[in-house]
């Protein structure tokens, strides 16, 4: 069983990965509706998509973490929430519109299961949380089955006040009593970070397939692949180590709010930093044959990885790691690259991006022998 009193390191397992694999699909559909995003309404419809989600998918990796996955029930029971999470996602495109009751149905199914594989646990006190969170669960189950029978906007309101139920459990803290084993809690969040950025090294290949082959393009999919890297170094060089760490010395309610505010609310804006700067580049390495899409590729490229940054600075303040305020520098620095791309292309923007990341690497790396030297 997963036991966080246990003095064996839990391991993520083969099934968990495989369930995983959900959250690529989920990455598309987002990255998708981020392209065709026009107005004010509809970044509010994908926020609120992306949030609502990530609630319940994060709550998973709670759940596994106190969990027996090797009892045969349990696998079953968390296969078919895998298949409610796959309709789930195959309704994003049109959760506004005539797919809401799949979405709500869906969103339900997954609520009920992760109910019933908690109160399967032996983790009492776990068991006693999730007793506590379940009427904002279900509350927030209910806001959905009502908004898929409505119109707009009455619709979208009550999807902002289903993520508003989900969030204000967070601040009368009813997670508080909740046990989990820090390594293989970090290393989950950390996994679902790599799906992520793995769905923007497949968006480069998406985006690659309808253009004609030639140095351009090589440049600008390597460039790409070269900003995903520089994403991936800025979290997993060191940060994901310290933040492990932090999460396995604390204890009580200050784990408790490491683990909501920092692997929780913060990986949320992570994620969808991810979302948003993967369709830029999808749109950039698009517009050599489609210029009216540079703009729109500059915007999110560079709103995309700024807001990754800032939910880096707020993971890293949350869990004690110095220097929160370079990532927030670096964030200005990649907005300021914005009119690198609306006027001298999408290849300088994302270079000077890049650039930019190494040099806050090199910071680090810098502060970090000083740190320890004194």
């Amino acid at each position: 069983m997963h036991s966080p009193t246990s003095s064996q390191p839990i391991k993520v397992s083969t099934l968990e990965l495989f369930f995983d694999l959900i959250f690529v699909f989920t990455i598309t559909q987002l990255t998708e509706l981020v392209i065709e995003a026009q107005t004010l309404f509809d970044w509010v419809r994908i926020v609120a998509l992306l949030a609502i989600i990530w609630w319940m998918y994060a709550g998973y990796v709670w759940m596994t973490n106190n969990s027996n996955l090797q009892q045969t029930a349990t696998r079953a029971l968390l296969l078919v929430a895998m298949g409610a999470f796959l309709v789930m996602a195959l309704a994003i495109p049109t959760a506004f519109e005539q797919g809401g009751l799949a979405f709500a149905a869906a969103y339900f199914v997954i609520v009920l299961i992760h109910f019933l594989l908690f109160n399967r646990t032996e983790n009492k006190p776990s068991v006693a949380a999730i007793w506590r969170m379940a009427p904002y669960n279900f509350g927030a189950c209910l806001c959905l089955l009502l908004a898929g029978w409505l119109e707009n906007p009455l619709r979208t309101y009550l999807w902002i006040l289903a993520f508003v139920v989900l969030l204000s459990s967070s601040f009368v803290r009813r997670e508080r009593s909740f046990v989990l084993e820090a390594g293989h809690f970090a290393e989950r969040h950390g996994l679902v970070i790599l799906i992520a950025l793995g769905e923007s090294v497949v968006g480069i290949g998406v985006g690659a397939k309808a253009e004609p082959f030639g140095v351009p393009l090589i440049l600008a999919c390597l460039l790409g692949l070269a900003l995903c890297v520089s994403l991936w170094w800025v979290y997993f060089n060191q940060d994901d180590q310290l933040a492990e760490h932090a999460l396995a010395s604390a204890s009580g309610e200050h784990q408790m709010k490491i683990a909501t505010f920092g692997y929780g609310y913060a990986h949320l804006i992570l994620i969808l930093g991810i979302v948003i700067s993967a369709a830029g580049i999808k749109q950039m390495i698009a517009q050599f044959n489609q210029p009216a899409q540079a703009a729109a590729a500059a915007w999110s490229v560079g709103v995309g990885v700024a807001l990754y940054l800032c939910g880096q600075a707020w993971f890293r303040q949350i869990v004690g790691i110095k220097h929160s305020l370079s990532r927030l520098l670096a964030g200005v620095v990649v907005l300021a690259t914005i009119p690198l791309g609306l006027y001298l292309g999408g290849l300088t923007q994302i270079g000077c991006m890049v650039l930019g990341l190494v040099f806050l690497k090199m910071f680090d790396q810098k502060a970090a022998r000083v740190s320890h030297n004194s």
